[in-house]
């Protein structure tokens, strides 16, 4: 100042205490991780600010760089102030059943890029200023290329969708078997054996690697019953229908008695006792 004559110098002291907020055109507010804000050029966090000066200007700033906002303000005049953004969604699918991606993104012509891993069965949703092309190039876990491309953001909640999902493969898996009569009675699985492409089994919960199979039941004298080939796709219980005859020896006399049966080459034996009756469930035969 030069001092030639009597002058009177006002010094303004004031600070004005401002709220900043930042949403969207249509009322949404913004994660403010997404963006950079900034007050007079001094990097500046949403919420309360003190300005030190009659006018601020504020600018915001995307993670490219880009510019959303751009304004100045007569900082007296506002206790709380809102800022709008005009930004667009994009949401990358991760379709892949069993692989996690890792999704590299750059605004075509920034030389910026953002790069996040996006798990299995997943989505990630981006906030990007619009009607700017993006480069998306995905790669596996394993750094394999998967695919690359351009996306120009023209429309609000865009969707990007890579990866096939595919179905689990069925096979080993485990088939319960049950065996009845025709007439829906359980049979007494001692009675019969019973073979899963020609392996002795057990009834019941088995593990199935193939999808065609050969089923075989057979009695005690090895009459086969039931031998049947099935597809096991898209099932996970089989029930066995045979049928089996009684065949019932009782021992009318007064003593102990011993008693043969015979089918071919085969036979058993057995004690039966007075008045006793001893059952056996067959196939049709000649016994």
């Amino acid at each position: 100042i030069a001092l030639t004559t009597d002058r009177v110098v006002m010094l303004d002291t004031t600070y004005h205490d401002v709220y900043f907020s930042v949403f969207t055109y249509d009322g949404l507010g913004i994660d403010h991780d997404l963006i950079r804000f900034y007050i007079n050029g001094e990097r500046k966090d949403f919420g309360f600010n003190t300005i030190q000066s009659e006018t601020a200007h504020l600018v915001v700033l995307d993670f490219f760089n880009n510019t959303l906002a751009n304004e100045t303000i007569d900082a007296s005049a506002y206790s709380e102030y809102n800022l709008f953004v005009e930004i667009y969604s994009m949401i990358i699918l991760n379709q892949f059943t069993y692989e996690d991606i890792l999704v590299n993104i750059t605004q075509v012509g920034s030389g910026i890029w953002m790069a996040q891993v996006i798990p299995k069965q997943f989505g990630l949703t981006y906030r990007f200023l619009p009607n700017i092309e993006y480069n998306i190039t995905v790669y596996f876990t394993n750094a394999t290329l998967y695919g690359s491309r351009i996306v120009n953001l023209t429309d609000n909640s865009h969707i990007e969708s890579f990866g096939v999902p595919t179905t689990p493969p069925e096979y080993p898996k485990d088939i319960y078997f049950g065996v009845y009569t025709t007439t829906g009675l359980g049979i007494d699985h001692d009675l019969v054996r019973f073979y899963i492409d020609g392996n002795r089994t057990n009834f019941g919960f088995n593990i199935i690697e193939d999808m065609i199979i050969t089923l075989t039941v057979k009695d005690f004298f090895n009459t086969t019953l039931f031998n049947q080939i099935i597809n096991t796709s898209g099932i996970n219980e089989y029930d066995i229908l045979i049928t089996l005859y009684s065949l019932k020896i009782k021992n009318e006399t007064r003593v102990s008695a011993n008693y043969t049966l015979k089918l071919g080459g085969l036979e058993t034996t057995g004690w039966i006792l007075p008045e006793e009756i001893v059952e056996y469930q067959l196939a049709t035969n000649n016994f």
